[in-house]
Order: structure tokens, then sequence, then C-alpha cells
């Protein structure tokens, strides 16, 4: 069974499995901030069959116990377990009769940091990830969550740009890529920062809203924390044709009116 409330909509997190499968096939800092820099938002599932609940359309009340599933990986690590789909936990488990615990993916994140040493998504199947909590820090923050509302709105599609504007602009942090030149002892001696091609020919220039979304977009890049009116000013600045948000999509172009409004935030 899904402890959701009835009549909400089951968890099947398809874009994150397709990320598993990416990371499956070549484990490395891209694909596995790939699958990180999806669970910034939406949901995922953790495995509470081994719960004790007397009644389960009901509350949780006095006398019953939450189990979440968790295992310990081969260096004694200690990991929660988080589920993309109930089809996943019924074939990790061996069996249908499950019960599982819909949760937002960055409290589920959180939650791998700060009570486990990290998170195995997806276990028993053919793509799963094991993410360690530094891992997840160097991905998304110590709050993984802090830009979760410009994510969702990115998926939407259904704020009004003015309104998108003021997430940004309220945003604690955003991130810009920068590249590292070094020296033949390693030394760093200059730092640059890309930028994009758009369609129309014009330089843009990048926001992105976690360390994730960086490295899943340019391996090589080193994130930066920074501030959005600091990247629309720089923009402005180099007479950029404009930012685009999260280049690896789902994406939002500004254009320099939408820099000016974000400047002055």
């Amino acid at each position: 069974m899904n402890d959701a409330a009835p009549g909400t909509q089951l968890v099947v997190r398809e874009d994150v499995q397709t990320a598993l499968e990416a990371f499956a096939e070549q484990r490395d800092a891209r694909t596995a901030f790939g699958v990180l820099r999806l669970c910034a938002r939406g949901e995922l599932l953790l495995d509470s069959t081994d719960s004790t609940i007397a009644d389960p359309a009901a509350p949780f009340q006095q006398g019953d116990t939450l189990a979440l599933a968790s295992q310990v990986d081969a260096h004694g690590k200690r990991l929660l377990l988080a589920f993309t789909s109930n089809e996943r936990i019924a074939g990790f488990r061996g069996t249908a009769e499950i019960r599982s615990l819909v949760q937002p993916a960055t409290a589920v994140l959180r939650q791998a940091m700060d009570d486990y040493d990290g998170i195995a998504i997806d276990a028993g199947t053919a793509a799963p990830a094991i993410l360690y909590s530094a891992e997840i820090r160097a991905g998304l923050t110590d709050d993984p969550a802090a830009n979760e509302a410009i994510l969702d709105a990115l998926v939407a599609q259904e704020l009004s740009m003015d309104d998108f504007l003021g997430l940004l602009g309220a945003a604690p942090m955003v991130f810009i890529p920068t590249l590292e030149q070094r020296d033949a002892a390693g030394q760093v001696t200059g730092i640059s920062v890309p930028a994009a091609s758009g369609p129309d020919g014009g330089v843009y220039g990048l926001l992105f809203t976690s360390p994730a979304e960086v490295v899943a977009w340019a391996p090589d890049a080193v994130p930066r924390a920074t501030g959005a009116a600091n990247v629309a000013r720089v923009a402005l600045q180099d007479g950029q044709a404009g930012v685009v948000v999260n280049p690896m999509g789902p994406s939002v172009p500004l254009g320099p009116e939408q820099l000016r409004k974000l400047a002055e935030a």
C-alpha cells in the first residue's frame, strides 16, 4: 500500500529513473549530479513496510511506530533507502505487500545527510545510485530545498515573468560556472566564466540553481555562489543578449528588460 492521502496520485519519478540509468552506464560527477539536480524538487518514496500502524487510514497515533528502510554498505556506511516508485520498492522487497511514505525529495536528501551517511536510490534495481552525504552537500548545499520554488516554477511554467523574477531575486544564492586555468605546477593562474550561444547568435550568460546543475552541464566547471542580481548586472555590463536559467532544462531565457528588473531586486 501507499500511505499518501486518498486520491493522491502515485509517485513515479521517470525523470530520476532515466538519470539513474545514465549513472549506471557511466559513474562520474556529471551523471551523479545529474541525479541530484532532479532530486532538488518533486517527491521520492521511503520504504516504510516494517512500520507498525494500527489503522493505515487514520492519522499517526499513539502506539504506532514508523520504521524507514536503510542498509549498511560494504564500507560500514548507513544509507537511507529511497525509491522512485512503489513498483521498485516491491521489487526490492520481493513482495507486492509493501507500504511507502511519500516525501519531498529535498527532505529525503536532507534526512540522508543529517541522520545517515548518505542515500541509496532504487536499491535492488539494475540502476541504483549511492550518494554519500558529502556528495549531496556538494551538489545541493546544506539546504537542498533552498531553490526548490524556482525549480517548481521552471517545470510548471505558470508564473508570470515578474513573479518568477521575484523568486530569483529572493534566492539566498544562485551559481555560475567558472573554469580554472592552471600552470604546470597545478596553481590557478586565471578564472573564466563560460557563456552560451543562443539560437539568435547572441551570447548568453548562465545562471544555475545549484552546484549539481552546473556540474551536470559542464563537468569541468567549478560552481561559484553569487546573487541573481549580480548575474544580471554583469550580463548587462558585458552587453550579453540575455541569461539562461538552468540550461540543462527546464530552462528560461531572460532578456535585457528582465535583467534590468532583476538587477534592481
